[in-house]
C-alpha cells in the first residue's frame, strides 16, 4: 500500500488527531459560512451496523457535505476520531488498491469502524473490492458507505453486491435529491409553513393568514425557479443576486465528463436533451425523438435512460388499463427534475461555456417564456417523490393523476393569474373520463385560491409545501 495514500488520508481525516478538528474540514467550513444550512441527514448514528450502504444523487447536490456532517455527528456522539475513515477514491488506481486499503484499515483499527468511500465511481469495478472484503468475513464491526456522483456506476455496483450487504438498515441504497420547495422554504424562512402539512390544513386556514402566506411563498418561489434546490446555487443567489458563471460551468463540465466516462457521445446526449426541452412537457415517444434528431429509436431510448439514471430527467407514464401500473407503450412525459437543471440544460445545448454567452440572459428568458413548463415539471417532481404519478389523456390531457386506495386524484397546472369557469369545466370533463372513484380535482395556479364544488384552485408555491394530499 502506497505511503502517499495514507498521507492523503491523514490530511483529509483531521479528526484522527483531535475530534474537535472536524470543523477545520473545508466542506464543513463552507457549510458553516453558507446562507443555506441544509443537512437532510440521509444517514444517522443508528445506521452504524455491520453493513454496506450506497448513496447516490445528481452532481453538486451536497452529498460530500452531508457525509462530512454525518462524520461530525458520529464524533459528537462518542465515536473516536480513528474509528471514522473518509476515503476520497480519486486517489486510488483500481479495485485491487481499494481492497488492499480496506483490509489494511480493518487490520490497523480495532473495534467498530465506519468507512466512507466518496466518489467511488473513480475506482473501476469498486464493487469487486467490497465483495471480496465482505466474503473474507471482514464486515464484522464495520460499516461501509459507498457514495458517488456517478449515479449509474453506484447503482450498477450495488446490484453486484446482492446478498453481501450485511445488516444494513432499510433503505440500503439511498438517494440525495435537490431540496424540495418545502425544504427550501424551511431553510430560508423557518417557521413560515410549520403548521402546513396537508391539503386540509390549507382548506381550514384563516383566509387572511392564507393570503399573507401565499404572498411570502410567491416571493420565495420566484427565487426557487432560478436556483432550484442546489445549495451552492442558492447560497450564491442569496449573497450576490445571481448564480456565478463558474458554478454553472462546473455543473456542465461534470455532466460532460460523466457522459464521456460511460463511453457515450456528448453530442448525442445534447441532441436528445434539446429535443426533450422542445417537447415542453407534452407526451412523446422515443420514436418521435429519434426521427427529429436523426438517430435510431433504441439509441434515443438508451440516451434517455442514461439521463434518467443521472437524475437529470424523469419519465411520467400514462396508466395501463388496470390503473395498477404504467403503460410503457404509450407516449410519456419527460421532465427535468429541478429548475436549475432546466437552466443548465438550456445552457449546455447552446454550447456554454465554450461559446461566450450571458447565462443570466438565458435564465431570465426561461423564467419569462418557459415558466408554465418549468412549474409543471416542478409540480410533477414534487408529487412523484411522495406518490406514484401518471398523466391522463382522453382527447384532452390532464397533467397528473395519483391513484391510491382505489381513488384517483387529478392535478392540472395552469400557471396564470386567472382561470375561467370554462377552462375548469373542460378539465373536469377530462378528469371524469377516468373510470374510477375520484377525489376533488386540484388546479395549480400562479396566485389564485378558490374552493369550488368539484375543484380546489391553489397557488403552486402553497401546493408545493404540502407533504400530503
Amino acid at each position: 500500500m502506497s505511503g502517499i495514500i495514507w498521507d492523503v488520508l491523514s490530511r483529509v481525516n483531521r479528526w484522527w488527531f483531535d475530534e474537535r478538528r472536524v470543523v477545520e474540514d473545508e466542506h464543513i467550513g463552507r457549510f458553516l459560512s453558507s446562507a443555506v444550512k441544509w443537512n437532510p441527514r440521509i444517514f444517522v448514528v443508528d445506521d452504524v451496523v455491520d453493513g454496506v450502504y450506497t448513496l447516490r444523487g445528481p452532481r453538486q447536490v451536497g452529498k460530500t457535505t452531508m457525509l462530512k456532517l454525518f462524520i461530525k455527528d458520529l464524533l459528537g456522539s462518542g465515536y473516536s476520531g480513528t474509528s471514522v475513515i473518509y476515503v476520497p477514491c480519486d486517489v486510488l488506481r483500481d479495485y485491487r488498491e481499494l481492497l488492499e486499503l480496506l483490509v489494511n484499515i480493518r487490520r490497523r483499527i480495532r473495534g467498530r469502524i465506519v468507512i466512507i468511500l466518496d466518489e467511488v465511481g473513480f475506482v473501476d469495478e469498486w464493487q469487486r473490492a467490497v465483495k471480496v472484503f465482505v466474503d473474507q468475513g471482514s464486515l464484522r464491526n464495520t460499516t461501509i458507505i459507498a457514495c458517488g456522483s456517478h449515479a449509474v456506476d453506484v447503482k450498477k455496483g450495488a446490484a453486484y453486491l446482492v446478498g453481501r450487504r450485511g445488516s444494513a438498515r432499510h433503505p440500503i441504497d439511498r438517494v440525495l435529491l435537490p431540496m424540495s420547495f418545502r425544504e427550501y422554504v424551511s431553510i430560508i424562512k423557518p417557521g413560515l409553513i410549520r403548521n402546513i402539512m396537508c391539503l386540509e390544513d390549507v382548506l381550514s386556514m384563516d383566509p387572511i393568514r392564507r393570503e399573507a402566506i401565499i404572498g411570502e411563498l410567491s416571493e420565495l418561489f420566484a427565487m426557487y425557479l432560478i436556483t432550484g434546490g442546489f445549495p451552492r446555487a442558492i447560497d450564491e443567489y442569496i449573497k450576490n443576486g445571481a448564480i456565478s458563471r463558474e458554478t454553472l460551468s462546473d455543473f456542465i463540465n461534470y455532466l460532460s465528463k460523466d457522459i464521456t466516462k460511460l463511453g457515450k457521445s456528448e453530442s448525442l446526449a445534447k441532441s436528445v436533451l434539446a429535443s426533450i426541452l422542445r417537447q415542453r412537457c407534452n407526451p412523446v415517444s422515443w420514436n418521435s425523438i429519434a426521427r427529429e434528431i436523426g438517430i435510431s429509436q433504441p439509441t434515443a431510448r438508451e440516451y434517455g435512460d442514461l439521463l434518467s439514471r443521472m437524475y437529470i430527467i424523469k419519465l411520467i407514464y400514462h396508466p395501463n388499463r388496470t390503473f395498477l401500473g404504467p403503460d410503457e407503450r404509450k407516449n410519456k412525459k419527460l421532465i427535468l427534475r429541478d429548475p436549475l437543471l432546466y437552466h443548465i440544460a438550456s445552457l449546455w445545448i447552446r454550447n456554454f461555456p465554450e461559446i461566450s454567452i450571458n447565462p443570466d440572459e438565458i435564465i431570465s428568458w426561461n423564467i419569462e417564456y418557459e415558466a408554465q413548463y418549468i412549474v409543471e415539471m416542478v409540480v410533477l417532481e414534487h408529487i412523484s417523490r411522495q406518490h406514484t404519478v401518471y398523466y391522463w389523456r382522453h382527447n384532452k390531457e390532464l397533467d397528473a393523476v395519483i391513484i391510491e386506495r382505489g381513488f384517483a386524484r387529478g392535478i392540472e397546472v395552469k400557471w396564470k393569474e386567472r382561470i375561467s369557469r370554462g377552462e375548469i369545466r373542460d378539465i373536469i370533463r377530462t378528469y371524469n373520463k377516468i373510470p374510477m372513484k375520484k377525489k376533488k380535482l386540484i388546479v395549480i395556479t400562479k396566485r389564485a385560491y378558490e374552493e369550488r364544488e368539484n375543484a380546489v384552485l391553489i397557488p403552486a408555491p402553497l401546493f408545493l409545501t404540502l407533504r400530503g394530499l
